[in-house]
């Protein structure tokens, strides 16, 4: 009796290319407060040898193709991890037949691949795109790509044929090799109180009249190149959008609030955010790095009939956004 063998082959791959090296911008500079998501540096690189290459072994029989962060569960649209604080990455392989980028994580059914005879090849040259995008405040430092987590220190991802943790390539990125610094001010006048001087009724003899123009100032110490941006909001009233100052504690004058000029302009309030393009928010210039002064003034401003003498006190708040 002759018994014959059928050897059963696992979808794995049959070629490893060379490591594909990335490298970001020697120097990243980013607002601290930079929207979450946002992308803050690109870089692509083809992975070598690709272009009509097999690089898989019965994967188009049964199998499942990866680009991956680790040999792990898959967790679509994946953001990596970084050494500087408020900073991930994405990444993408796309080319070489796929039918579009595959993001970190895919799976692809492997035999759902073009080119398939039981092994794939790529049909064209297959290129990686890594983003660095921001993931909450960021505070700067030396870029590492995960340095602790589920990802392999210094490695974008693997691009794994079949479940056996083995892979057709893998890009890597040198650690060290960037520095991300957050642009920001330091606010060295968290509280300013201004004391307005008195004035007669007479002074404010109808509404919209003005007096008692006061100056103070703001200050910060900012990195070059910050663009420092702000909105006052009023303490008393934050949905107020007007010009003027509500009332707050301890006022006992009717009749009369306060105007916050930048200039010659008053300001309008707004939330209390940082988001750019918050409402009412404005400019206060570009700091060239070291200490930064954003001169006002306050003044009274006559609101309504009759005006009843009195104490005037009023709080607003100022929140920076850096841009």
């Amino acid at each position: 009796m002759l018994i014959g063998a059928r050897c059963a082959h696992a979808c794995a791959p049959s070629t490893i290319f060379p490591d594909t090296s990335v490298t970001f911008p020697a120097t990243i500079s980013v607002p601290a407060n930079a929207p979450v998501g946002s992308v803050i540096a690109t870089v692509s690189a083809p992975i070598p040898n690709t272009a009509g290459a097999t690089y898989s072994d019965n994967c188009g029989n049964g199998g499942t193709i990866y680009w991956a962060i680790a040999a792990t569960y898959v967790q679509a649209n994946r953001t990596g991890t970084t050494s500087v604080p408020g900073i991930g990455y994405t990444s993408s392989v796309s080319g070489g037949g796929l039918s579009g980028p595959a993001t970190m994580d895919t799976a692809i059914n492997g035999p759902s691949l073009p080119n398939n005879s039981g092994a794939n090849y790529f049909s064209s040259q297959v290129t990686v795109m890594v983003n660095l995008v921001v993931t909450g405040p960021v505070k700067g430092g030396v870029l590492t790509l995960n340095p602790t987590g589920v990802g392999a220190n210094g490695v974008v991802g693997y691009f794994f044929a079949g479940n056996n943790g083995l892979y057709a390539f893998r890009v890597i990125s040198p650690g060290g090799a960037t520095s991300i610094t957050a642009r920001g001010c330091n606010v060295t006048t968290p509280s300013v109180g201004v004391t307005l001087p008195s004035v007669s009724p007479s002074s404010l003899a109808s509404t919209g009249a003005v007096a008692g123009d006061t100056s103070f100032s703001l200050g910060l110490n900012c990195s070059a190149g910050t663009r420092v941006n702000l909105t006052l909001t009023d303490a008393t009233t934050p949905s107020n959008t007007s010009t003027v100052l509500t009332l707050g504690s301890g006022s006992t004058a009717f009749g009369v609030g306060m105007q916050i000029l930048n200039g010659m302009t008053p300001i309008a309030y707004g939330p209390d955010s940082s988001a750019a393009g918050n409402s009412n928010q404005w400019s206060a210039g570009t700091a060239n790095g070291g200490p930064m002064t954003i001169p006002l003034n306050v003044r009274y401003i006559r609101t309504a009939n009759p005006i009843t003498p009195g104490k005037v006190a009023g709080l607003a708040t100022f929140t920076m956004s850096y841009q």
